[in-house]
């Protein structure tokens, strides 16, 4: 199938208002780093970073600085940390704290945790120990670690913070909360946050946030919450109600959250958010963007899969565009990316009056960029950099990758309870790079792997009955498996008792035939948000396969990816200034970190005797 295919071949597929976007800390004058830098010491934040290194020789700082500046984060870092050997306490510790930044900065989040975790805590002072756990939190949202960002933000003393810190730790608690699936308390972190904020544009767009939080809980348990919440909190689950039920921000809406909002005076809902929270899902241009979307030609890829892919990831950025009203669509011109290089593709396109630019798509054009300077407009690629240099600014990094199916499906196991793993997978390249992910995050999150089995797909029973003889108590199996595999895999594992199993998404192509696939019943698996959801908006995958009858498989997905793309080219460098940011994408939930890259959320499905399903509706992982 395509997408294996594209995982074994392929360099890392991944896989507003425009200044509404959904960052609930949106055109703050600073980012986490910067205000971390600025804030010394919560009880006197007159003691900040730049006093306490006073004692360095300008010389010295000034040389860290100019490697960081150049994206050689790892040189900037080693040369702090070097310096810090020289210094005495609290200076040693504040230039621990800046090597930690510069890796943050650049991505290099598992980096940054070992050197905040290597700093002495008895010789930080009071401030540098908030700013270790809120630097501590936001490297462990990064990689993908919830419970930990979340405990590390507990432990903060709010009491006496600054405003702008206590404003970064509710939006990295959001985040943190969200990634562990925990959307109301998500949304209770941006409530506090909302009472925070005193820009009405901020304010705004924090509560569009809040909004698609809540929006994200099962209609059952929002309805209840609206019916039986309490305080501001029981407000917002009616309003996510009450847009969700509603088709746009049209003058009936328009009537009926006026009539809320006269009947629920001292709720905290602006007058603008049912028009702001409409907008967030449409294309977010401002009006006259020109915007050029770099990608290969047929004579690139030519008519195989990679070529159908890139078609179908060009279908939907012009979905999405056409979806947009006329007065808000942009410009959209499509460039050749198998000719002159990604810089020179992208300069130019800068220079005839591209405000944006999405693509290019090959890893090595994205590595290109990531190693060079400044690009001269928003550039979302469409790929991953393999580069742990510092992403020049006005980069930004989206991706369909492998690995995060992997890494989502340990992530879903740790939240459900399960400590223990056993392992089943091809023994095929494409299934390693999905294993390879699965481990380091199972591992990081402190979860053992019980047993491992690979397997022939044309024979896996042996293989089947070997792992599940050394199941034990709690354990799950991570199976890696097509949706041919699976049917002949999964019965095994149900008729051997209940072993808890997740897939990725390569068990679904997006059919579903009630004879061939009852066999797959029960079976848990992870995939984009957009594959599992039955609206019929003009969007949805309802509307694509009514338009393409023929397309299924993996191309859909891309064809999600595309949508996304469109969608969060005029929103990534706002999203990028706060970790509490969020797009609700059709690949996922969207967040964008400080480097620029994006991560994305993914949700569990389940087979059901009449389809596929969200399993959070059946209680899948209850």
């Amino acid at each position: 199938m395509i997408q294996q295919r594209l995982a074994l071949h392929a360099p890392d597929w991944a896989a507003a208002l425009s200044h509404l976007a959904l960052s609930p800390i949106r055109a703050l004058t600073s980012t986490l780093l910067l205000a971390l830098t600025l804030a010394g010491c919560a009880g006197n934040p007159s003691v900040d970073g730049q006093k306490l290194l006073a004692p360095v020789p300008a010389s010295q700082l000034s040389e860290a600085r100019a490697l960081s500046a150049k994206g050689d984060a790892s040189g900037a870092a080693k040369y702090y940390l070097d310096l810090s050997e020289k210094a005495k306490p609290p200076t040693r510790e504040q230039l621990r704290i800046e090597a930690a930044k510069t890796l943050l900065a650049a991505g290099q989040a598992e980096q940054a945790a070992d050197v905040l975790d290597q700093t002495s805590q008895k010789d930080l002072t009071g401030g540098q120990q908030q700013i270790v756990l809120l630097l501590g939190a936001e490297a462990q949202l990064q990689l993908g670690h919830a419970q930990q960002a979340i405990a590390r933000l507990d432990r903060v003393q709010t009491f006496g913070l600054p405003t702008d810190l206590r404003i970064q730790r509710q939006g990295i608690l959001a985040a943190a909360y969200r990634v562990n699936g925990q959307p109301v308390q998500a949304a209770e972190a941006l409530n506090e946050l909302d009472g925070l904020i005193k820009d009405p544009k901020q304010r705004l767009a924090n509560q569009v946030s809040l909004i698609h939080a809540l929006g994200t809980l099962p209609a059952t348990q929002l309805q209840q919450m609206a019916g039986s919440g309490s305080g501001d909190m029981r407000g917002w689950a009616e309003l996510a109600v009450l847009f969700g039920s509603a088709g746009a921000a049209d003058s009936a809406l328009d009537q009926r959250y006026r009539a809320w909002r006269s009947s629920h005076g001292s709720h905290p809902a602006m007058a603008w958010l049912a028009e702001a929270y409409f907008g967030s899902t449409s294309g977010g241009y401002p009006a006259g963007a020109k915007v050029a979307v770099l990608l290969p030609s047929s004579r690139g890829f030519g008519s195989g899969a990679f070529g159908e892919a890139v078609g179908a990831i060009r279908d939907g950025i012009q979905a999405a565009r056409g979806a947009d009203g006329q007065a808000t669509r942009p410009e959209l011109g499509f460039v050749d990316a198998a000719g002159d290089s990604a810089r020179a593709l992208v300069d130019g396109a800068a220079a005839r009056g591209a405000g944006y630019i999405i693509g290019p798509l090959q890893k090595g054009e994205v590595d290109t960029l990531a190693k060079g300077q400044a690009l001269p407009v928003p550039t979302l690629a469409l790929n991953r950099a393999g580069s742990e240099r510092t992403p020049p600014a006005n980069l930004f990094q989206y991706a369909l990758s492998p690995e995060d199916e992997g890494a989502s499906v340990a992530h879903t196991a740790w939240t459900a309870g399960h400590r223990s793993a056993l392992l089943l997978y091809p023994g095929e390249p494409w299934a390693d790079r999905l294993v390879r992910a699965f481990r380091d995050q199972w591992a990081a999150l402190g979860g053992r792997i019980a047993g491992q089995k690979t397997y022939n797909a044309g024979a896996p029973d042996a293989a089947v009955q070997e792992l599940l003889g050394s199941k034990q108590a709690n354990a799950f199996v991570f199976l890696v498996a097509s949706k041919d595999s699976a049917r002949t895999i999964w019965p095994q594992i149900r008729a051997a008792g209940e072993v808890p199993t997740f897939a990725t998404s390569l068990v679904y192509t997006g059919d579903f035939g009630p004879t061939q696939d009852a066999v797959l019943v029960g079976l848990n698996f992870v995939d984009i948000p957009w594959m599992l959801t039955d609206d019929d908006g003009p969007l949805s995958r309802r509307a694509l396969r009514r338009a393409q009858p023929g397309i299924s498989g993996s191309v859909q997905r891309l064809y999600a990816m595309g949508i996304d793309a469109y969608q969060l080219a005029p929103r990534a460098a706002e999203l990028s200034k706060g970790p509490g940011a969020f797009y609700p994408g059709k690949t996922g939930g969207l967040r964008v970190d400080a480097s620029g890259r994006v991560h994305r959320q993914l949700v569990l499905g389940r087979y059901t005797a009449t389809g596929v399903a969200l399993a959070a509706s059946i209680g899948a992982t209850d």
